[in-house]
């Protein structure tokens, strides 16, 4: 990615002050879980390890957010040691019956099926579940805390209120209104596109305020007034310099009732302007982006208190506990090409959702070589065909020779259908091995230098090494790209084992170069175990250390640290050299394919290394990124989950 615009180190700073704000709350909540386990001999508000979960799903089963939230809020519980036979997950489908009647009803079925259980913490997927159990269930297990990972608003409480444990995670109207007029700075015009009431909503009034806080003037009109024809006849036809905002569609002024994702992914196809949204499940449909918080993240979380809760790990020792989730920027690929905006713009932290790359860029150098190839070997069959034109054409100038010269004319016949046949049978030869242009061109040029050394002088020896040399290069960048391409076509298996034996094997490999090069290597990983793909990390270890090595000078001893950080549900390896460095503005083109910061003369390679070692590092499932200073080493960073149970599985 190109890292040269004046808004890069702004945005590197947003990215660093990001990630040591998420360490700090890491530290807090570790320190503030080891504080709640000391004090459990000394609190009534733990939850014993037999309890049970409740999930109250406020909405119908199938709605976007509910599929979105509900496989990794469960799937992080039974992963964390609890049985399904403890988790009981109730829809209330309180959206398409909001009636006293069913609310009523559905009080009355729980607690006659849930009469005899054991129920210690209660989580509430969306607002309706929160103000029902706010309400009708305000004497429902009253002891039980109430777990609110997606938090709307304030639950309208009835009686006593009960304890709450909640995820901040608001809206981000302001930092959505930020990415627009950042892509779209000529915009005079913003439409907020919502249903009858959504007015109501928890959007619109963080919507509102943060658009009344734009200075200058702007034209701001919403699609409440309309049915719902008429609004996506509304938005089919709207003006130059306009941008729209997705809030939510429940029902329109005639009565029709809707799912909002489903009226987003109508409305992506129907906008004939960009339309942002406020969340990721909106996004999804084919909506242009936003700031948003992951869906599937707060499920994790909240699984994560839960358990937490649940071990007595933490405990709740005031009325509300509030932890704060942090908003991202997530962008559809496909609408940023669609409306010409040069994703340079956006921060470097930010997700793409269908993110297609074209085959130019993954295989542009292999391409023009190719090309070149394939127009060199066209030159020599031209030349071939030339040349057999002029034989033949000798050929009948000597047929017109007196009759005194049959026989020579004969002879020489005979030696220009040789030398003819000669020149076919080669042209068929380089035609026939156009695929493997590499190998003619390593041969000949070793027999070249093999047979005829004594007659080349100095300057034509150099020229065929520096061919071979090329050609040597060329090899070993189609098996690199070969492996880079493999990393997406093979299949990734989940494995425990030990982070610190995997990284002394693959230090092993290189011993023996850095004995000779009188270096040093030390390994300061603690004895912890990860669930990640065991040859994908290896790949990745091996690259780090291989570049390490690369780029520190001949002259100078290689000292290479190997060391790995552990913070909650991951781990962060790093790999550490004295070598030469580079630009910090550098740090995301160096993992880019074919990207170089110096000649092939300085430091040979293929540029492909690093790209190899980002995507294994997506496909295990972590990030990868690095921190350096010209001239005084660098430092790679890999962040990855870790395995809960200290114990391996292979």
């Amino acid at each position: 990615m190109n890292a040269t615009r004046g808004t890069v180190p702004f945005v590197l700073m947003i990215s660093v002050a990001k990630r040591v704000v998420s360490v700090l709350m890491i530290l807090v909540l570790v320190l503030a879980f080891r504080l709640a386990g000391s004090a459990q001999s000394q609190s009534g508000e733990l939850m014993p390890a037999d309890g049970q979960m409740l999930i109250l799903v406020g909405a119908q089963y199938g709605i976007p957010v509910v599929d979105a939230i509900m496989p990794p809020l469960v799937g992080a519980l039974v992963s964390g040691g609890m049985s399904r036979e403890d988790i009981f997950v109730e829809f209330l489908d309180l959206h398409r019956f909001p009636g006293e009647r069913h609310r009523a009803e559905v009080m009355a079925s729980l607690r006659s099926k849930l009469l005899e259980k054991d129920i210690r913490l209660i989580v509430t997927i969306n607002q309706s579940a929160v103000d029902f159990l706010a309400q009708e269930g305000h004497d429902f297990f009253p002891d039980a805390p109430m777990l609110i990972p997606i938090f709307e608003q304030e639950p309208a409480w009835v009686g006593v209120p009960r304890r709450v444990i909640i995820l901040s995670s608001r809206v981000d109207a302001e930092g959505t209104l930020r990415f627009m007029f950042n892509l779209f700075p000529e915009t005079r015009r913003i439409i907020i596109i919502m249903g009858k009431d959504d007015y109501r909503a928890p959007f619109y009034g963080t919507l509102r305020a943060a658009l009344d806080a734009l200075p200058g003037s702007l034209d701001i009109k919403d699609t409440s007034a309309f049915t719902y024809e008429e609004m996506l006849q509304y938005i089919a036809s709207l003006p130059a310099n306009t941008v729209a905002i997705y809030g939510s569609y429940f029902a329109d002024v005639a009565g029709q009732t809707f799912v909002p994702a489903e009226v987003a992914a109508q409305v992506a196809r129907t906008a004939n302007v960009p339309v942002f949204a406020l969340r990721e499940v909106h996004i999804a449909q084919g909506l242009f982006g936003g700031s948003i918080v992951g869906i599937a993240n707060l499920g994790s979380e909240a699984a994560e208190i839960g358990l937490s809760y649940k071990s007595g790990r933490l405990s709740l020792t005031e009325q509300t506990t509030s932890m704060e989730v942090f908003n991202f920027p997530l962008f559809d690929w496909q609408q940023l090409m669609k409306w010409r905006v040069d994703q340079r713009n956006l921060p470097a932290y930010t997700v793409f959702l269908n993110y297609t790359p074209t085959l130019w860029s993954h295989y542009r150098d292999l391409i023009v070589v190719t090309f070149a190839f394939m127009l060199v070997l066209l030159g020599m069959l031209v030349l071939l065909l030339v040349r057999n034109q002029r034989l033949k054409t000798a050929e009948q100038g000597l047929l017109a020779y007196s009759t005194n010269l049959d026989r020579l004319v004969a002879e020489r016949t005979a030696q220009l259908d040789a030398k003819a046949k000669e020149l076919e049978i080669f042209a068929y030869s380089v035609a026939h091995d156009l695929k493997a242009p590499l190998r003619g061109i390593d041969g000949y040029s070793r027999l070249l230098l093999v047979d005829y050394h004594e007659k080349l002088d100095g300057e034509g020896s150099t020229f065929l090494k520096t061919i071979r040399l090329s050609v040597e290069r060329m090899n070993r960048l189609i098996d690199d790209l070969l492996a880079y391409s493999r990393l997406e076509s093979r299949e990734w298996r989940e494995a425990s084992f030990s982070l610190r034996r995997l990284v002394e094997s693959a230090a092993i490999d290189y011993a023996e170069e850095i004995r000779r090069r009188d270096g040093t290597i030390n390994i300061n990983v603690p004895e912890v175990y990860v669930s990640v793909d065991r040859e994908g990390l290896l790949l990745i270890v091996r690259n780090l250390l291989d570049n390490a090595l690369k780029y520190t000078p001949p002259s100078q001893g290689p000292v290479i640290d190997i060391g790995a950080v552990e913070g909650g549900k991951i781990i962060t390896l790093f790999v550490r050299d004295q070598g030469i460095g580079f630009d910090m503005k550098y740090q995301e083109q160096i993992f880019g394919i074919f990207n170089r910061l110096h000649n092939q003369e300085e430091y040979p390679g293929t540029g492909i290394g690093l790209a190899m070692v980002r995507k294994a590092s997506v496909r295990l499932g972590g990030r990868v990124w690095a921190e350096s200073q010209a001239g005084k080493g660098a430092t790679f960073y890999l962040e990855m989950p870790r395995k809960k149970a200290e114990s391996p599985s292979i």
